[in-house]
């Protein structure tokens, strides 16, 4: 019987409020009954209730249930505040009888039937409720307590140990038994650690095979990345799970539970550090102030709201012309923080008369500008959405930020602009020259502050390798690499936006901002990991097969071109590109033309003028690579009137 309950509530879904309340509601007239039958059984002492006097106390004890709100709970987790909250209602009913019974009395009505009576029914309905609401609690964790532990192992007898330790122990829903710490640090090796001694990590496959253990936990930040892919080696070996510790910061706050690990991933595996950045300068950047942020919806862009809302804008402005993942982020956000008034702007960034009116509505003090066409071989084939986006849309805010007094303009941009290959590239460093030649442009009407922000890619945004490579995985494979000497230079997308937060902070207009990414990471390296981080050998469970260059790519990015010199900021991860900056005058001259060939829809001569702005862009494994041979490319741009491109 006991067994059945048990499999009964451990299955049973969390129940709406309402019944809650019924059952609550229903534990009154227990209660009377359990009194007037107690009474005639013993005869201990006298009540006489009527049939008023029984509805008086129901209608009480409901009035004191939705008064205190004791049945909104989840009854296999009551805690010690749910007691409180049913003793609450419990006192609340006293008071309504008692305030009754003197109504009564006051008026001569004499329907009253006395404290001690009351005292008692209701002392009985204490006990019911406390008593089925801890019941269920207690048969709800003798079941869990019942399931089979896991056999856990920690690697590292140090501090992250120790609170990968403190983790599961408070964590009621990890059944899970630590038997052994695995250091590498002989003088830890023999000692013991609440009773649960420290082993040579050297004898680590056969303690698992000895002992089945079924995971094993690390922290990151505390293990290097090639004793990281020793582990995962040796999990892999024994068909164990590796489980790895978040930092700090991560951890669920309320609880500290085992939620605080996750299963191992690829930027565990990449030697990412973690990022500091000045947190009062960043917020006294974005305090009460009226940011806006194009691109609001994509990787970047859904990544800086969400830190910036952190810091307490006056509003935030979220400008994307992608429907549903704007939507989807303005819930998340007004859940995140529901006192930051947030604004979801649906609006293409090369709509010039939708940006006029968004611009007269909101008084804005800094843009984020975000919004970009990024994918190389896509844009190889559709370069016209790459410069009315890339370059049209950039140029229009940027006119925009300057008629309305914007304090800070920083724009997004890309490794791929220096030393461009492809269109996309092209595109961003022909937006990264119009932002630098704003600081001579006739419609500045104030000091505002452009400032470019250029980094690599990004672990796990929209439509990059990371994706890729996990569909093609659990799939079965093959895993698909153009090249096996590719290589590009990787950092997560919290750390890229918290690195854009400072350096807006630090810029005082015209810089442009270079992150330090670290060590490349070659791409067949990347795809060998994620293949071992899914249990399966490269190339023994899952095949990598390359399937060639593809247009625009080229073998390895750069931070800095020929001829450009980094300068160190007092952010070890910053550094400022000393670029001479072009004239704005030769940028609007180019421009008009560009504009021009763009409102003909003329994709030979649109690439052949931005290879003339842009003379370092040499097409790579492109259609475009005839126009590198030929002699007019050294020829200038025609002067023109600006010309309006139509939406």
């Amino acid at each position: 019987m006991l067994d059945r309950l048990k499999n009964y509530i451990v299955k049973l879904d969390f129940q709406p409020s309402w019944l809650i309340f019924g059952i609550d509601a229903f534990m009154f007239l227990i209660a009377v009954a359990l009194v007037v039958l107690f009474q005639r059984a013993t005869g201990l002492f006298a009540i006489e209730l009527s049939f008023y006097q029984i509805v008086e106390f129901f209608i009480a004890g409901g009035a004191a249930l939705f008064l205190s709100k004791s049945y909104r709970v989840v009854i296999r987790h009551t805690s010690s505040l749910d007691g409180l909250s049913v003793l609450k209602c419990i006192f609340i009913q006293l008071s309504i009888l008692f305030s009754t019974d003197a109504f009564s009395e006051f008026y001569g009505l004499k329907i009253g039937v006395g404290f001690s009576t009351h005292l008692i029914c209701s002392f009985t309905t204490l006990c019911l409720l406390l008593s089925y609401r801890f019941v269920i609690r207690y048969v709800f964790f003798l079941s869990l307590r019942e399931k089979k532990s896991l056999r856990i192992g920690i690697f590292g007898a140090g501090d992250s140990g120790v609170s990968s330790f403190n983790l599961l122990g408070k964590d009621k829903f990890y059944p899970a038994d630590v038997l052994f710490f695995f250091d590498d640090n002989p003088r830890k090796i023999g000692k013991r650690i609440n009773r649960i001694p420290v082993i040579d990590a050297k004898n680590l496959p056969e303690y698992i095979r000895n002992y089945q253990l079924d995971q094993l936990i690390i922290s990151p930040e505390a293990v290097s990345v090639e004793r990281k892919e020793e582990l995962l080696k040796v999990v892999n070996d024994a068909g164990i799970q590796l489980k790895v510790l978040s930092r700090k910061d991560e951890w669920f706050v309320e609880d500290r539970s085992a939620r605080g690990l996750h299963n191992m991933e690829i930027a565990d595996l990449l030697g990412r550090q973690t990022i500091e950045i000045n947190n009062e300068k960043v917020n006294s950047l974005i305090s009460g102030k009226v940011i806006l942020v194009t691109g609001a919806a994509g990787s970047i862009g859904s990544e800086l709201c969400k830190q910036i809302l952190k810091e307490g804008p006056a509003q935030l402005i979220l400008l994307d012309q992608a429907e549903s993942a704007l939507y989807e982020l303005d819930l998340d956000l007004k859940k995140q923080c529901a006192q930051v008034p947030v604004f979801p702007v649906l609006c293409d960034i090369s709509n010039e008369k939708r940006l006029k009116v968004i611009f007269g509505k909101y008084k804005i003090d800094h843009i984020f500008h975000a919004a970009a066409y990024k994918h190389v071989p896509m844009q190889e084939e559709h370069p016209y959405e790459a410069f009315k986006c890339n370059i049209y849309g950039t140029y229009l805010l940027a006119n925009l930020a300057m008629i309305h007094s914007v304090r800070k303009f920083i724009m997004i941009s890309t490794d791929k602009a220096v030393n461009p290959t492809n269109i996309m590239g092209a595109t961003k460093r022909t937006a990264e020259m119009y932002i630098q030649s704003c600081a001579d442009s006739p419609l500045r009407n104030n000091d505002i502050q452009f400032i470019t922000t250029r980094f690599g890619n990004v672990l796990g945004s929209n439509g990059s390798v990371i994706p890729l490579f996990k569909r093609q995985i659990e799939t079965g494979g093959p895993v698909t690499v153009t090249h096996p000497e590719v290589i590009r230079y990787f950092m997560t997308i919290s750390e890229a936006c918290s690195l854009v937060l400072e350096a807006a902070t630090m810029g005082r207009g015209g810089e442009i901002f270079v992150f330090d990414m670290g060590q490349p990471v070659k791409i067949v390296d990347l795809a060998k990991k994620m293949i071992r981080l899914s249990g399966a050998e490269p190339n023994k469970d899952i095949q990598i097969e390359y399937s060639g260059l593809r247009p625009g790519e080229k073998l390895y990015e750069e931070l800095l071109a020929g001829g450009e010199i980094s300068q160190k900021t007092y952010h070890p991860k910053i550094m400022v590109a000393k670029i001479k900056a072009v004239e704005h005058q030769y940028v609007m001259n180019h421009f008009v033309s560009l504009f021009s060939y763009m409102q003909d829809n003329d994709e030979r001569k649109m690439v052949k003028q931005l290879k003339m702005l842009v003379p370092e862009f040499r097409s790579m494994h492109s259609r475009f690579c005839e126009l590198d041979e030929q002699e007019d490319l050294l020829g200038n741009g025609v002067a023109m009137e600006p010309v309006a491109i139509g939406n």
